[in-house]
């Protein structure tokens, strides 16, 4: 373990060294971070549907994703989701996450919604805001 807060490049969500990883990639809309993923069957929880747990890790990649562009690494404090529909095996979702407010402590909101746009889960999340390089 470093004392330093590093991209390695092996994150599971968004790493590209990472060979079992998920490869999110990411963007800005407006003032919106955006992603998609669609979940394979690997990922399934009940049948024909991706576990929440997946669900809630590509929801967190893209708030971290959205606070990292302010200028900082960030380990996420805390995060809360709440499933609306289920997430069905092989429909891409469209993830985005609100730019950061606070500064003490950066707060976040993120959604992951199906292709009609019918919302499938909401995440709120409390990030600390460490500068680069500082653990």
């Amino acid at each position: 373990m470093t004392e330093e807060w590093r991209d390695d490049g092996a994150c599971f969500a968004c790493g590209k060294a990472n060979p079992r990883g998920l490869k999110l990639e990411f963007r800005w809309e407006g003032d919106l971070m955006v992603s998609q993923w669609t979940p394979p069957p690997e990922y399934q929880g009940w049948e024909g549907h991706a576990h929440g747990g997946m669900l809630a890790l590509v929801l967190d990649e893209v708030m971290a994703h959205s606070v990292n562009s302010s200028g900082y690494l960030t380990p996420t404090a805390e995060i809360t989701v709440r499933f609306r529909r289920p997430a069905i095996i092989g429909v891409p979702l469209r993830l985005t996450a609100t730019k950061p407010e606070g500064r003490r402590l950066l707060k976040v909101h993120a959604e992951a919604r199906d292709e009609a746009g019918n919302l499938i889960a909401v995440a709120n999340a409390t990030f600390l805001p460490f500068p680069r390089g500082a653990r």
